[in-house]
C-alpha cells in the first residue's frame, strides 16, 4: 500500500506510518499520531482449546465503513495447529493457525479473534472457500506467534528465520515399514540443497528426521515451523534414522534465503492424455518411457534425469504405491536411473518391494508373485 488511513470508532482519521513488515508471516506494524487510545488485552493462544467460544471482529465487505463501527461474529475454535500451504505470492507461510467457524469474510482480515474474556488470541488472516466468501473455515494467526514477530518489528529489527536446506515428505505407513520405524513421527529427506546447512551436517537423501533440537517432528510443516524459529547460526542436534539405525547429527542452522523454500514435496497436477500407443515399457501396472524433449515439453517435466510414467492402471501395484502419470522416477533403491533399461534392471533386482524416488516423493512399490 502506498497510503494507509486508520479510521477510529469516534470518526477520526489518521494517516499511518509503517514501522515494519514481514511478508513471510503476513504481519505488519503501523503507527498513528494519536494519544490516549485504549489497548486491546492480549491473551495466551497456547491455552486455546477446541470447542471454546470466540468472536471475530472486523469490517466484512466494508459494510460498516460509513459509521466506522466494526461487526462481530461468533463461533467456536474448530481446530488448532492448522497449516495452510505455502502461498506463492511473497512466499508466505501460515503455520500453527487457529481454525474457527466464526464467520470471517473479506474485510475481516487483520481483525482480532477474541476469547470470551475479551482477550485477543489471534489475528484473522485467511479462509478456505470455493466462492470467495465464508464457508465455515476461517483461520487466525495465534497471538503468541504474532507477538514474537511484532516485538522485533516495533524494535526496528530485521526478521530472520532458520533454514536447513532440505525438501522433505511425510512418512506414510508404507515408508514407515520400509525404513523400519517404530514410531509414527518423522519426515523423509527428499533432497538436500548443495552447500546448505543440512549438506554440511551430513544429511542425505532417504534419511528420516525424527527430532530437531529435541523437538519431535510430526510432518513437513512441523519441520519448517520448528526450524524457522531457531536463530540462524545456532548449533542444534538432529536425530535421524539411516539404514534402520538411529544417528545423532549436529547442524548449524542457516538464515532462510528469500525466494527459496525449506519445504515439502509438491504434487504434480498434470495428466498426460492420448498416450495409449506411446512407445515404452509396462511394469507392475505403469508405463514408463525415456524422457525426450517432446515429452518434456508436452508434460512440463522438470529438468532431471530419469524415466517418466505416462500411464498407471487402476488397482495395480503402481497405483497402490501412489505413482501418478507424469511422475519422473529418478532413483530406485536410492540409486539413480537414467533410462527405461536401467529402471527395469533396478526394479528386477528388488525382492519384495522397491523404494522409488519420484518428482512427487518416495513411493514403495510392492512386487506381486508374478513380478518377482
Amino acid at each position: 500500500a502506498e497510503r494507509i488511513t486508520v479510521r477510529l470508532p469516534d470518526g477520526r482519521d489518521f494517516e499511518a506510518e509503517v514501522l515494519g513488515a514481514d511478508t513471510r508471516t503476513d504481519l505488519a506494524v503501523i503507527k498513528i499520531p494519536a494519544e490516549g487510545l485504549p489497548a486491546a488485552a492480549l491473551g495466551d493462544s497456547d491455552d486455546v482449546e477446541i470447542g471454546q467460544w470466540v468472536m471475530a471482529i472486523g469490517n466484512p465487505f466494508s459494510f460498516a465503513l460509513e459509521d466506522s463501527k466494526p461487526t462481530v461474529t461468533t463461533g467456536v475454535v474448530s481446530g488448532v495447529r492448522r497449516n495452510l500451504p505455502l502461498m506463492a505470492e511473497g512466499n508466505r507461510r501460515y503455520p500453527d493457525l487457529i481454525q474457527t467457524d466464526a464467520a470471517i469474510n473479506p474485510g475481516n482480515s487483520g481483525g482480532p479473534l477474541v476469547n470470551m474474556h475479551g482477550q485477543v488470541i489471534g489475528i484473522n488472516v485467511a479462509i478456505i472457500s470455493t466462492t470467495g466468501g465464508y464457508m465455515g473455515l476461517g483461520f487466525a494467526i495465534p497471538i503468541n506467534r504474532a507477538r514474537q514477530i511484532l516485538d522485533q518489528l516495533i524494535a526496528g529489527e530485521d526478521i530472520s528465520y532458520g533454514w536447513l536446506g532440505v525438501s522433505v515428505q511425510e512418512v506414510t505407513p508404507d515408508l514407515r515399514s520400509y525404513f523400519g520405524l517404530q514410531q509414527e513421527a518423522g519426515v523423509v529427506v527428499l533432497d538436500v540443497v548443495a552447500g546448505s546447512p543440512a549438506a554440511t551436517a551430513g544429511l542425505q537423501t532417504g534419511d528420516v528426521i525424527l527430532t530437531v533440537n529435541g523437538r519431535t517432528i510430526d510432518d513437513p510443516a512441523d519441520l519448517s515451523t520448528i526450524v524457522a524459529d531457531i536463530p540462524p547460526g545456532r548449533q542444534v542436534p538432529l536425530t535421524i534414522v539411516r539404514d534402520e539405525s538411529r544417528q545423532e547429527l549436529t547442524v548449524t542452522v542457516g538464515r532462510y534465503p528469500e525466494g527459496d523454500a525449506t519445504g515439502e514435496g509438491t504434487d504434480s497436477e498434470q495428466e498426460p492424455g492420448g498416450q495409449d500407443d506411446a512407445p515404452g515399457q509396462e511394469i507392475m501396472g505403469m508405463r514408463v518411457e525415456d524422457i525426450t524433449p517432446a515429452l518434456s515439453m508436452q508434460y512440463g517435466l522438470p529438468d532431471t534425469e530419469g524415466v517418466v510414467v505416462t500411464s498407471v492402471e487402476p488397482g495395480s501395484p503402481a497405483d497402490e504405491a501412489g505413482i501418478v502419470p507424469t511422475d519422473v522416477v529418478t532413483h530406485v533403491e536410492r540409486r539413480p536411473v537414467r533410462s527405461v533399461d536401467e529402471f527395469l534392471a533396478a526394479v528386477g533386482r528388488c525382492r519384495d518391494r522397491c523404494l522409488l524416488q519420484t518428482t512427487t516423493g518416495f513411493k514403495v512399490l510392492k512386487k506381486q508373485e508374478t513380478d518377482r
